[in-house]
Protein backbone atom coordinates (compact mmCIF):
# COMPACT_ATOMS: atom_id res chain seq x y z
CA UNK A 1 0.00 0.00 0.00
CA UNK A 2 1.28 3.45 -0.89
CA UNK A 3 0.89 6.21 1.68
CA UNK A 4 1.46 9.94 1.15
CA UNK A 5 1.81 12.64 3.80
CA UNK A 6 -0.68 15.39 2.93
CA UNK A 7 1.49 18.11 4.51
CA UNK A 8 4.98 17.19 3.33
CA UNK A 9 4.29 15.13 0.21
CA UNK A 10 6.57 12.34 1.48
CA UNK A 11 5.52 8.85 0.45
CA UNK A 12 6.31 5.24 1.31
CA UNK A 13 5.05 1.70 0.80
CA UNK A 14 3.79 -0.36 3.75
CA UNK A 15 2.43 -3.89 3.90
CA UNK A 16 0.42 -3.00 7.03
CA UNK A 17 -2.22 -0.27 7.48
CA UNK A 18 -0.96 3.11 8.68
CA UNK A 19 -3.12 5.53 10.61
CA UNK A 20 -2.61 8.81 12.38
CA UNK A 21 -0.80 11.98 11.49
CA UNK A 22 -1.31 13.25 7.98
CA UNK A 23 -0.81 9.94 6.15
CA UNK A 24 -3.29 9.11 3.39
CA UNK A 25 -3.64 5.80 1.58
CA UNK A 26 -3.25 6.13 -2.19
CA UNK A 27 -5.05 3.25 -3.87
CA UNK A 28 -4.40 2.00 -7.39
CA UNK A 29 -7.57 1.24 -9.32
CA UNK A 30 -8.18 -2.46 -9.77
CA UNK A 31 -7.88 -3.75 -13.28
CA UNK A 32 -5.55 -0.93 -14.27
CA UNK A 33 -2.19 -2.10 -15.54
CA UNK A 34 0.86 -0.87 -13.67
CA UNK A 35 2.32 2.26 -15.24
CA UNK A 36 5.98 2.73 -15.95
CA UNK A 37 7.92 5.72 -14.62
CA UNK A 38 8.08 7.09 -18.17
CA UNK A 39 4.28 6.87 -18.54
CA UNK A 40 3.75 8.61 -15.21
CA UNK A 41 6.19 11.39 -16.16
CA UNK A 42 4.35 11.88 -19.48
CA UNK A 43 1.05 12.25 -17.60
CA UNK A 44 2.59 14.72 -15.15
CA UNK A 45 4.14 16.73 -18.01
CA UNK A 46 0.80 16.83 -19.84
CA UNK A 47 -0.90 18.11 -16.68
CA UNK A 48 1.81 20.73 -16.13
CA UNK A 49 2.81 19.20 -12.79
CA UNK A 50 6.45 19.74 -11.79
CA UNK A 51 8.53 16.96 -10.21
CA UNK A 52 12.14 16.26 -9.32
CA UNK A 53 14.16 14.45 -11.97
CA UNK A 54 15.38 12.20 -9.14
CA UNK A 55 11.85 11.32 -7.94
CA UNK A 56 11.10 7.62 -7.50
CA UNK A 57 7.95 5.91 -8.82
CA UNK A 58 5.94 6.18 -5.54
CA UNK A 59 6.64 9.91 -5.35
CA UNK A 60 5.57 10.41 -8.96
CA UNK A 61 2.41 8.32 -8.47
CA UNK A 62 1.47 10.48 -5.49
CA UNK A 63 1.54 13.57 -7.72
CA UNK A 64 -0.88 12.15 -10.28
CA UNK A 65 -4.24 13.93 -10.26
CA UNK A 66 -7.20 12.12 -9.17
Amino acid sequence: MLYVNSKTGASFYSSVPVCGGDWTLVEQQTGEKAKTVAEIKRQLDAAGIKYSSKAKKPELEALLPG
